[in-house]
């Protein structure tokens, strides 16, 4: 099976740089997955700051009952690198994940916005 096409771009801003990950394809999927693309994006941009697009993460992630979101948080914190997920959320209606949401865009490793713009912004911030 072939590898997916990941590009990293680096946005370089006042706070330091930022990583933007692209990618047509669902690249994190599990645990594992994310702390692959946590660790080659950080070590390739040398930066604890990413941006992932929505697009990119298995529809799991957003139902909080898989436990995906919580695990791939814990992969953020754990090698503290700040993680923004921007996107359309609005298919994802579920109360418990809006609550989740908001209470991780208030903390500082795990953002979810709805613009890469967005993300830059609140990735600036902390």
């Amino acid at each position: 099976m072939k590898s997916p096409e990941i590009i990293i771009k680096t946005i370089g801003t006042f706070k330091g740089p930022i990583a933007e990950v692209c990618c047509d394809e669902v690249v994190v999927f599990d645990g594992q997955s994310a702390l692959d693309l946590i660790i080659n994006v950080s070590y390739e941009t040398d930066t604890e700051k990413m941006v992932i697009h929505t697009e990119m993460i298995a529809e799991e992630f957003f139902d909080l009952d898989t436990g995906l979101a919580e695990e791939v948080l814990q992969k953020s914190v754990n090698y503290q690198i700040k993680i923004a997920i921007c996107g359309d959320f609005s298919a994802y209606d579920r109360q418990s994940f809006k609550r989740f949401a908001e209470e991780n865009n208030q903390d500082a490793y795990f953002i979810f916005a709805e613009s890469l713009e967005e993300a830059i912004k609140k990735l600036e911030e902390i």
